[in-house]
């Protein structure tokens, strides 16, 4: 899992190394997992209420 910011003048190769050292601790990767996860559900129950306002917004 690699996530890399938007920010001008990053540099991939860096980020991929800090993202592998994080993931050979099983810990961590679990964390990270879990947190990841927890992100995505809660970004789903988002998206519902998000779309019906949008929809709402562009029939008015």
């Amino acid at each position: 899992m690699t996530t890399v910011s938007p920010k001008k003048g990053h540099d991939p190769a860096r980020v991929n190394e800090i993202s592998e050292k994080l993931m050979e601790n099983p810990e961590l990767a679990s964390l990270i997992s879990e947190l990841s996860t927890s992100a995505d559900d809660a970004s789903d129950l988002v998206k519902g209420p998000l779309q019906a306002s949008i929809n709402a917004g562009l029939q008015a």
